[in-house]
């Protein structure tokens, strides 16, 4: 007679696990005992370290690749970037899913700068962000053709001017009383 044995996985984190045991999402208790990771950082670590310095030389292969060929390096980052980096976060959305990625705390195209600059398509930009994946019109005048967090999206963003303040200028604020 043979016993299959059926497997559950615990819904509860570390610190909610207590003497609550391993829980389903119903809230039933199918076990006791204290929460056991398969995973840790340290056991990782040499494998992480290997990938992140075999995905920088594969990076810096196309960025050399393409300074060869007479493209910009800056132009040649900022496409990289694009096609070989955000791709894999946000290139396989639908246009829907796409959308969910917006913030007005931090340019979810570099996650460095704040954002300033909405596209039609909803998505929020960085001031270098929209220098790098933008193309110069005039001195403070860039065009944007494509939002870069709408890769492989059926309808990208439309076509959108930006007037970018210059690095010397200041910010007013008017303010109303009453």
């Amino acid at each position: 007679m043979r016993v299959s044995a059926v497997l559950y996985r615990c819904v509860n984190t570390r610190c909610g696990h207590g003497s609550k045991g391993h829980q389903l999402k119903d809230g039933r208790v199918f076990a006791i005992g204290s929460y056991v990771s398969d995973f840790s950082f340290e056991s990782y670590f040499k494998e992480f370290r290997k990938q992140v310095y075999f995905r920088l030389e594969h990076l810096l292969k196309l960025l050399s690749d393409s300074i060869k060929k007479g493209e910009v390096a800056s132009a040649a980052a900022a496409r990289i970037h694009r096609d070989d980096g955000l791709s894999l976060f946000y290139g396989e959305r639908t246009k829907k899913e796409a959308r969910a990625f917006q913030s007005h705390s931090v340019c979810f195209c570099c996650l460095f700068e704040p954002p300033e600059h909405a596209l039609p398509c909803g998505h929020v930009l960085c001031t270098p962000c929209v220098r790098s994946y933008g193309r110069l019109k005039s001195k403070n005048l860039f065009e944007i053709h494509e939002c870069p967090l709408e890769i492989n999206t059926p309808g990208r963003c439309q076509s959108i001017t930006l007037y970018l303040k210059p690095e010397a200028a200041g910010v007013r604020i008017l303010t109303l009383d009453g």
